[in-house]
């Protein structure tokens, strides 16, 4: 876990902990979509639980509308970076509903053992290539959820505009990627494209229910998944 600390508290430093103006404005848009999504799940209860939660931006943005709604809730921010606790714990300093609000360092690899197997209802990730989505870390989330459970989580959209002409070898050569990797297990990669993404996580029992592109210049692809069984 060492190693990976490291590696995340560095490149959550480089990346100014998320919590620039235009790394806001994006986390807005995500969470407005979200917001649809959990509307329409209409949950007597909604609790939710972010893996990766940066700055807590989005996790504040989905708490005040569950606040605005009357919805009971709650809602557990969790990270492996230290700082970014601290962030988001800053971040939810004026909130009126702090009793409903938890904070965990957590690694995601180990999720179900921390958290629990079939434990979780509704879990959401976000960081472009957000914590849940990363390959190895699939199982380990799908095994947290509860039957019917939901994941809403992010990918990079490696066909956008900012992303793809940033460097046009490498943006083509992962139009082969779903084909290359689709039944290479030593492989840490597999497509971000729809067809990629839902072909990946239904090994794990998750349901592909919908995906949506926020923004056209550059990121993310935001999906939500339904655990089967």
């Amino acid at each position: 876990m060492h190693s990976e600390l490291k590696k995340w508290e560095e490149t959550s430093k480089e990346n100014q902990y998320w919590d620039s103006v235009k790394m806001r404005k994006i986390q807005e848009k995500e969470a407005k979509l979200m917001i649809k999504w959990l509307k329409k799940l209409n949950r007597g209860n909604y609790r939710i639980t972010e893996v990766g939660c940066g700055n807590g931006y989005l996790g504040l943005k989905i708490c005040e509308f569950l606040t605005e709604e009357n919805k009971e809730f709650s809602y557990c921010l969790t990270d492996l970076v230290p700082e970014c606790i601290e962030k988001a714990k800053k971040t939810f300093a004026d909130f009126n509903k702090k009793e409903d609000v938890d904070f965990k360092q957590l690694n995601v690899y180990e999720i179900d053992k921390l958290l629990g197997a079939n434990s979780q209802d509704i879990m959401i990730s976000t960081g472009f290539a957000s914590a849940a989505t990363y390959k190895d870390a699939v199982p380990a989330v799908a095994r947290s959820l509860k039957k019917d459970g939901i994941l809403i989580c992010d990918f990079i959209n490696h066909f956008s505009p900012g992303v793809f002409l940033r460097n046009i070898p490498k943006s083509i050569s992962r139009l082969t990627r779903n084909k290359k990797y689709a039944n290479d297990a030593s492989s840490k990669y597999y497509h971000f494209g729809r067809i990629g993404i839902k072909s990946y996580f239904e090994k794990y029992d998750l349901e592909l229910l919908g995906i949506k592109y926020v923004g056209l210049s550059r990121n993310p692809i935001v999906a939500i998944f339904k655990k089967m069984r």
